[in-house]
Parts: C-alpha cells; structure tokens; sequence
C-alpha cells in the first residue's frame, strides 16, 4: 500500500509542495530553533503549531471570531495558561478530555492545552443529545470536559470525574470555572513535558444510538499535509473563512492547514450564508471551507448579498457529502473557477480531489485520488470491477484511521479500506 510520504520522489515532491504553500522556508534562526523546540516539547500537534506561529511574529492576527481578533501570541499565551490550569486540576497526560466547543478562538485554544499536556483530545459534535454524550463519556472514558454554556445539559449528563469548563460562558450554570477564571488562576508549574501529543478522537455517525468514535492516534506526518495542498493550493499567510465544524474532519483538517501555514482563520459560532460573504470580502478571504449545503444557501442569497467582490477569492473547498452537478454549475456561474471538491471520510482520510478543471470538464465529479492514494472499485468477491461499471470503493494511504474506540473497523482487502460507498470511474 502506497503512502504521501513512501519513497524518496514521494517525499522530495511532498517538500516541493510544502515549501511552495509556505509551510517553511529560510527563517531567522532564533524562529528556526523556537519552532524546533516546540516540536520536540510537543511533538506534531496544535500545541507546537501555535508556539511556532508566535516565534514567526506574535503580532500577527491568527483568528478573527465573534469575540474579536486574537494574535498568534494571545492564542499561544493563553494556551500555556490553559495548560496549566487544567493540570492543576488533575488533568494529566493520557487523560481523555471531551470537547463540546462551537468555532472559535477557544477552540483551538482548548486543543493547544490538551496537548501541551499529552492528554487525549474526544471532539463531541455539538448536536449531540445528553443521552447520546453520556453513552460517549462511558465508552471512551473521559474524566474532563470543555464545552459551551449552551451545552451544559450534556456536559453534565455522564459521570466525569475531573473538572468541567465552560468556553462560551452563556447559558451555563452558575459556579462553573471558566476558561478565563481557570488561565488567571493558574499557576507557574509547566505540565511536564508529554511523552507524545495525546490522540485526537472524532466522533462519525450518530444520528441515533450511541456514535463510533474514529481512532486517529498520532498526527499525521507533515508531509501528509501535501496531500491536500498539492491540489487544493491554499498558502501561507492567506485568510480561511471556515464555515464547516471544526469538530467535524473536514473543518478539522482546514484548521489544521491554517496553523501550519499561519492564515488568518476567521469563524463564527453559527453559521449563516450572508455572513460568511461578508467575511470574505471584509477581510479579503482568499479561501473559503464549506459543505455543499452551506454553498447552497449562499448561492440563494439574492446577487447583492451573495456576491464575493474582494477579488482575492482563489478556493472554495467543498467536502462532507456529495456535490450535485447543478450546484457545481451554480457555484462556478457566482464566484469563478473557485470551487474543489473532496471525497473522503472520517475513517479513509482524502480519497479524491477535484479541481477547477476538473469540475469544469464533468461538475459534481469527486476528481481523482491524490498524491501517494490507491483507489480501487471492487465487486463483491473483491475483484476489480470494469471503467464505467459499479463497484464498491476502496482506498489505501497513510491517511487511514486505526479502527473505532468502541472495538471494530472498515473492511480491508488487500490493505485497501472500504468507504462503505459505491461509485464508478
């Protein structure tokens, strides 16, 4: 099974890629040896992505949310803090931490704690119901909470030990520590230094019963990170609406490209079309992350309102469900040769990419497997089906994940991963 990073051409051409986008370059070195240091402290993880990005210039606007405007070296500081105050209260590494956290700044602040402290990071989908979060509370065994107020009900619904800490303090119940109460009373004590930077978990499915939780381990390498780049061509030091959930992968993995490119990452807690649009063209967005429902609702707003005039718009990065060809139509008539379409899942990572070409010569198209991906359609006795015939899908990459937390996994064939789709070529 190929890999981004197998081979040495592999590997050269994934450096090309990342050198390209920004991810690095030649630097002072008191910034070189920082962000090294951070690294080694903190392995691959948020945690060192935002030590790095303060070295690179603390001063520079990392997100933009309904609160305001935060500095790469606010985040940063304010993760420390975090870290801190979590660990002062118990929470050590290879805890599990439950994350119930709408999009915004203290989102990736939470993140950055949990793995200062090595700790396991479980991103609960904000829709979830009390019954649903208790049964995810159980299962994985999480003994610490950061949520939004709105969500106290949840919060408080499983039996965790550990303490529980409110983000967005609207709605919760008096008494709860806060982000802010816990970073100002925090102590000088640094955790110590994790052994690694903690798995993440995100939730799949879910909609009734108690949701899997996908196994992710360890971050990717940074090389995987080409992946993605190599044909959604996002760069450093651009400005990323994401309108998705960052809960959810696909807004996941967009937050994470904006940390290692140091972007402007600008969020909001709900997500409305209008909004996203006049983002865009208020700070001059030169990317946007959506699923397709979301496209959908900005191409109703009328033209006035729905329309992207900065003239820096260069992605729109569409993902999470199917692209109906109507929409695609739609979407380039409004704002250009802009859109790219992702296949892929929680559980196989990216499987196919389309771009602007591609999308032009057949729109809806999922596009084609990426750099160091083996894609495969098989019938049901796992032989390769016929061009143009049905068949089940199958993916093989670095990207897979590890199986559920609950016990179980895809179907492998020859170390391809079902999707549990069907689709033909």
């Amino acid at each position: 099974m190929s890999s981004p990073s197998s081979g040495i051409g592999d590997k050269l051409a994934s450096i090309g890629v990342l050198r390209s986008a920004g991810v690095f370059g030649i630097e002072r070195p008191d910034k070189t040896f920082k962000a090294i240091a951070a690294l080694r402290r903190f392995g691959p993880s948020t945690a060192a992505a935002l030590e790095t990005q303060k070295a690179r210039g603390a001063d520079r606007i990392a997100v933009i949310d309904d609160a305001g405007i935060h500095t790469w070296g606010e985040l940063a500081d304010r993760t420390a803090a975090l870290a801190r105050g979590m660990h002062d209260r118990g929470v050590s590494a290879g805890d599990k931490v439950g994350v119930m956290v709408r999009d915004q700044a203290d989102f990736i602040v939470t993140l950055g704690a949990i793995g200062r402290i090595g700790a396991d990071t479980i991103l609960l989908n904000t829709s979830f119901a009390p019954p649903q979060i208790a049964g995810v509370v159980e299962r994985e065994d999480i003994s610490a909470m950061i949520f939004d107020g709105e969500y106290s009900e949840a919060a408080f619904a499983g039996d965790v030990s550990g303490p529980r800490i409110v983000a967005w303090p609207e709605g919760a119940p008096d008494g709860c520590e806060s982000i802010d109460s816990v970073t100002a009373s925090a102590s000088d004590r640094e955790p110590p230094a994790p052994e690694s930077p903690g798995r993440f978990v995100i939730l799949t499915s879910g909609t009734t019963g108690t949701p899997k939780g996908a196994n992710r381990g360890a971050p990717p390498s940074i090389l995987d990170a080409a992946v993605l780049l190599e044909r959604i061509p996002l760069r450093a030091g651009g400005v990323t609406v994401i309108g998705a959930p960052m809960f959810h992968s696909w807004g996941f993995a967009h937050l994470s490209m904006a940390l290692a490119l140091g972007s402007t990452i600008v969020v909001r807690r709900r997500f409305n079309p209008a909004q996203v649009v006049e983002d865009a063209n208020r700070f001059g967005a030169d990317a946007i992350v959506l699923v397709p429902v979301m496209l959908q609702r900005m191409l109703d707003l009328d033209q006035a309102a729905g329309s992207i005039v900065s003239g820096k718009l260069r992605i729109i990065a569409l993902s999470g469900s199917a692209l109906p060809a109507d929409l695609a139509i739609r979407g380039t008539g409004r704002y250009g040769h802009v859109l790219h379409n992702l296949y892929g899942s929680t559980e196989v990572g990216f499987a196919t990419i389309a771009d602007p070409a591609d999308i032009a010569a057949a729109p809806g198209t999922a596009g084609r497997p990426p750099r160091g991906t083996v894609l495969k359609l098989l019938d049901e006795d796992g032989n390769v089906v016929p061009d143009g015939e049905r068949g089940r899908i199958f993916i093989g990459s670095s990207l897979l994940f590890e199986g559920y937390t609950g016990g179980g996994g895809k179907e492998v064939i020859e170390g391809l991963m079902s999707t549990g789709d069907v689709g033909r070529q």
